[in-house]
């Protein structure tokens, strides 16, 4: 076995046995995570036991059920510098409850009633929608700091029809690739991040494969991503290098930074078990617990393993 193999085998082992210890939010990360990525069996059986308490209620039901659920993205990833974007654009609400929607799709497997949904939320999303999107994908600072979230906001806006997402992505490069990030704080992780999910985002989160209308706009985001990973290695965060390697996995690319990424990961064990923490970038100190260490851990996993949809 691998030293890599057994690297996934102690963190897998190490996040299923204390899987308890996770809140409905980060669970339910790792398990939708897990089961779109790779069809992982202990993800599939606690997302189908999920499923059977919400199979015979209304979305609107459903919805509130799912809540604990879902709205740990409410907490995650906000800060003080982002209020004043959030304040101009009030996307984050909008952003939290399309990816509701979606999920209830791909993940639930629920047939969403359009009209329900259109009564829930039509009123309260189309005026958000109508006076924020054309001046925010033009508003270079506001996408700079605001990162995942206007790109991710794009995204769900083109899955439920408001908008191309071509037409999208092209804007959102096109305004940020050679823009100035550095007068930012945490600029380098944003920056990186914005490219990843615009390449995440062509699959739906992880869904479907890469939407091929927009395969041109993903290539150009990777050639970013690659290129501020390898020029700013030693100053980024753990995390964003295991992303960057499961963007490989969606596009079927390598890199020559693949092999020191898996070995700054073996020597990234955290001394209270067998998780991933980051040890060496400034800024992740505060998420050295089990719990916080999720997202780098489920990221870890993923990248290990290649897409199951490719195997279609």
């Amino acid at each position: 076995m691998s030293s890599d193999t057994k690297l996934y085998s102690s963190v897998y082992n190490f996040y299923t046995k204390n899987f308890g210890l996770l809140p409905p939010f980060y669970a339910y990360h790792f398990c939708s995570r897990m089961m779109l990525w790779s069809q992982d069996d202990f993800a599939l059986k606690w997302i189908s036991n999920l499923n059977s308490k919400i199979e015979n209620k209304t979305a609107s039901d459903a919805i509130n059920f799912l809540k604990e659920y879902h709205d740990g993205t409410f907490q995650i990833n906000y800060d003080l510098l982002r209020k004043p974007f959030f304040d101009r654009y009030p996307i984050r609400k909008v952003t939290h409850q399309l990816f509701t929607l979606l999920f209830l799709e791909k993940v639930h497997k629920l047939s969403i009633n359009a009209n329900e949904v259109q009564q829930m939320w039509h009123a309260e999303l189309t005026p958000i929608i109508t006076n924020s999107t054309s001046q925010l994908i033009s508003d270079q600072a506001a996408l700079q700091i605001l990162s995942t979230f206007a790109v991710n906001y794009f995204t769900l806006l083109s899955y439920q029809g408001y908008g191309d997402l071509k037409t999208y992505y092209s804007q959102l490069i096109e305004t940020c690739q050679s823009s100035n990030w550095d007068n930012y704080e945490g600029f380098l992780a944003r920056k990186c991040y914005f490219f990843s999910h615009i390449i995440i985002g062509s699959t739906l989160f992880y869904t479907q494969l890469p939407d091929q209308s927009v395969i041109s706009e993903v290539e150009k985001a990777y050639d970013i991503l690659d290129y501020e990973i390898r020029k700013n290695y030693d100053k980024l965060f753990l995390d964003i290098k295991l992303e960057y390697l499961v963007c490989q996995r969606i596009l079927k690319v390598n890199s020559l930074l693949n092999k020191k990424i898996i070995k700054e990961c073996e020597s990234s064990v955290s001394d209270q078990g067998n998780f991933l923490v980051d040890k060496y970038a400034h800024g992740q100190q505060q998420k050295i617990d089990f719990v916080s260490s999720e997202h780098r851990n489920v990221l870890f996993l993923m990248q290990s393993n290649s897409w199951k949809l490719h195997e279609c």
